[in-house]
């Protein structure tokens, strides 16, 4: 019985209307690169039978878009769909990934058998189209108050950016606030990272 807010992944109409969503996006403005097929955020997710015997919520997640994926290859070659590995769908599916899927890791909020370390090393393996998601000013972590959060923490960024790169990531992005008393030295350094992580 489904009884969340999420979509029935595994319902025909849906897939076919997520199809056609994609699709529509990429005829309507042929400069997008991607389209997402991100789930909403929070739990609730289909619990029917046929979701269920689908495997897991990761399952669920990049089977729907593995099969938007090829429909937009077909028509759109080299364009993408894209999703987070977060919440309740940060381990990797069980089967293979498509070409033209992209995927961010979130560097919070994962939830699963793995731990953040252990999915960093699982998901290079899994997909060749891998970003991050990170977390550099969370208001309800840091309050806009010193010593901030990871934003403000230039040992840690200098770390963490590097080690993104070298795992193959193209691509960065981290919640942030307009506080730049506290974070704004940080959010300068990440982005000279972003550039170039080998910076001094």
């Amino acid at each position: 019985k489904r009884t969340g807010p999420q979509f029935c992944s595994t319902d025909p109409a849906v897939r076919a209307m997520a199809t056609e969503w994609a699709l529509a996006q990429l005829r309507r403005d042929p400069k997008l690169d991607m389209v997402s097929m991100e789930t909403s955020d929070g739990d609730g997710h289909c619990e029917c039978e046929a979701c269920v015997k689908t495997g897991t919520i990761s399952d669920r997640a990049f089977g729907l878009a593995n099969e938007v994926a090829r429909a937009v290859a077909a028509e759109f070659p080299g364009k993408q769909v894209g999703l987070y590995a977060y919440n309740d769908h940060s381990e990797p599916p069980s089967f293979d990934l498509e070409p033209n899927v992209y995927v961010q890791l979130t560097a919070g909020f994962t939830r699963g058998r793995y731990t953040f370390e252990e999915l960093l090393e699982r998901w290079p393996a899994k997909t060749r189209n891998l970003g991050f998601y990170d977390y550099y000013s969370f208001w309800l972590w840091d309050w806009d108050m010193p010593p901030g959060g990871l934003g403000g923490n230039v040992k840690s960024l200098r770390e963490r950016i590097p080690r993104y790169a070298k795992l193959g990531a193209t691509s960065l992005d981290a919640e942030s606030g307009n506080n730049w008393g506290i974070h704004g030295r940080g959010y300068y350094i990440a982005n000279r990272l972003m550039w170039n992580p080998r910076v001094d």
